[in-house]
């Protein structure tokens, strides 16, 4: 029904875990702020396709704009919005086009409680609600759950002389706990923040390590 490389992230549903945090509406666009696998803040975006009733839908990950980009497929933020919060019947036809045709569905209330997580929620809404108030509601939240959280064993990164020592990506920047690296790679081969290839030689690199 669909290509590999989008039934691929169809499955990645199943096994990661992806929150719905805040919805936006105006006239003109709607944007939700969904928690990826990693705990990255990632906004999808539903725009008006001009005068026919239906809406384009983005993602402003970085699959979306090249692997995904690449191989016409949607992204598995996109997925879960479509699959576990709209619920979708014709979801063949709006992967196929990435396009929803028509009025989009009423997201109750019920649904937003069992597609969201109340301390990711909590967390986000805090980093919001500290933003000047010239900002936009959705403008992006840079230091968000993954500057707190390792995104492999959830514990906080915290860096003294006692804790467990971080590993920087050379690409991103952004810090894991070494240990957790190490057994990431030993299935993966890219980063599991950014997905840079660095990693596949990562012992030969002047990676940051602190202590």
């Amino acid at each position: 029904m669909f290509s590999y490389q989008q039934q691929s992230r169809i499955n990645r549903l199943n096994d990661e875990r992806h929150y719905l945090l805040d919805v936006y509406n105006s006239d003109t666009k709607r944007v939700y702020a969904i928690s990826g696998s990693t705990g990255k803040v990632y906004y999808i975006n539903l725009d008006p396709d001009g005068e026919s009733k239906s809406y384009k839908i983005s993602c402003d990950c970085p699959d979306m704009s090249s692997w995904a980009l690449k191989y016409g497929c949607l992204c598995k933020h996109c997925c879960f919005f479509l699959i576990k919060v709209l619920q979708l019947a014709n979801l063949a036809d709006v992967i196929r086009t990435h396009k929803i045709q028509g009025e989009l569905p009423v997201i109750e209330q019920q649904r937003l409680n069992e597609c969201s997580d109340d301390v990711c929620r909590e967390r986000y809404l805090i980093r919001k609600s500290s933003q000047s108030d010239d900002d936009n509601a959705f403008t992006k939240i840079y230091k968000d759950l993954r500057e707190e959280v390792c995104p492999i064993c959830f514990e906080q990164l915290i860096i003294t002389d006692q804790c467990e020592p971080l590993l920087s990506c050379p690409s991103c920047c952004n810090s894991i706990h070494s240990e957790c690296m190490k057994r990431w790679l030993k299935t993966h081969k890219t980063c599991v923040f950014c997905r840079s290839i660095e990693w596949e030689n990562y012992v030969q690199h002047d990676i940051n390590v602190y202590h």
